[in-house]
């Protein structure tokens, strides 16, 4: 047992170096020294510019499948594996009721996950023009965005060769497809869209999840809210004081 235990240290050990994680600052209730998990960051959220920048580097289909993913929330499973038989471009309807993972289609990540969301204009008009565009590859059965064999991409090789450069190339840090996701979310929670909603139009499997999301509202948007809520809990009184070139106090006014 002690030999067994001895390996286990080693093992352990081993793989926090390769992982850069300080071993010696924790404990095992046996006494062991064992890697726990590091604080997750914060989600960078992309704002409208850094999207334009990114799109203007991408080639077809790469920029529709960007696009669409901003426009529907999609996760890059689902996307992938979306099928033009779940389009309803008369309805205006996008059904979920598959994903990839590494390259293979299964079942969604949850129950929540099957759903039917609703698509606006523009992205009817996106998903036209990219029939029209790849129109010898389209079929029924056929996948939205195959690969050169008509399979299901793997989600990382789309990460890796295409996302990834084209970030470099556009002056942006690190970008994923879930930063993507990110964005559809910030945009419901800034037009004030119910958590309800978001999270079925989101295939959340809780609503907390939701709000999750929902907490990390661009800067820009928190800065108006809490404006806002000054204004309404005080509105006879002025945003801050100034004080002009001429020595006056100038009051500033929330609009």
């Amino acid at each position: 047992m002690a030999d067994r235990t001895k390996r286990l240290d080693r093992t352990i050990k081993r793989v926090g170096r390769s992982s850069g994680l300080q071993l010696s600052e924790f404990e095992s209730g046996s006494g062991r020294k064992v890697p726990l998990q590091g604080r997750r960051k914060e989600p960078r959220i992309l704002n409208a510019e850094a999207l334009a920048k990114l799109l203007v580097q991408l080639r077809e289909p790469y920029r529709s499948m960007v696009t669409l993913t901003v426009l529907t929330g999609l996760r890059v499973g689902e996307l992938l594996a979306l099928r033009w038989k779940m389009v309803d471009l008369t309805a205006r309807t996008i059904r979920i009721s598959e994903s990839v993972f590494h390259g293979q289609i299964q079942l969604p990540k949850s129950e929540r996950s099957i759903r039917t969301i609703p698509i606006g204009p523009q992205t009817r008009v996106l998903l036209e023009e990219h029939r029209k565009r790849f129109a010898a590859k389209w079929s029924g059965e056929g996948l939205l965005f195959p690969n050169q064999l008509g399979g299901p991409h793997r989600e990382c090789n789309l990460l890796e060769r295409v996302l990834r450069p084209a970030a470099k190339a556009a002056g942006l840090e690190r970008v994923t497809w879930h930063q993507l996701r990110h964005i559809h979310a910030s945009v419901l929670h800034d037009i004030g869209v119910p958590a309800k909603i978001a999270q079925q139009q989101l295939g959340h499997a809780s609503v907390e999840t939701t709000l999750n999301f929902y907490t990390h509202a661009i800067p820009d948007t928190h800065r108006r809210a809490i404006e806002s809520l000054e204004e309404a809990l005080f509105p006879v009184v002025p945003k801050c004081s100034q004080v002009g070139d001429s020595g006056k106090e100038t009051k500033v006014v929330i609009h």
